[in-house]
């Protein structure tokens, strides 16, 4: 399914197994609910990745250590 968004709106997707994606990242379907041990071993790692830009476009983000899902 392919959604078109307007031009000026700009976001990105926090996966529980892939971690940090833009939209346009294609990923494998997968089954798994977010926990609040899961968030906060992302929020961390995803804050770092936008402080110093996340501009892998094609790409999940590397997942921190201790996240192997």
């Amino acid at each position: 399914m392919s959604r078109k968004w307007p031009s000026d709106v700009n976001f990105l997707i926090v996966s529980v197994k892939y971690g940090l994606l833009h939209p346009q990242t294609q990923i494998p379907y997968y089954n798994q609910r977010i926990t609040s041990q899961i968030i906060q071993e992302l929020q961390q790692s995803i804050e770092t990745q936008l402080e110093h830009g996340f501009h892998n476009e094609k790409s999940p983000m590397t997942r921190p250590k201790g996240i192997n899902r």
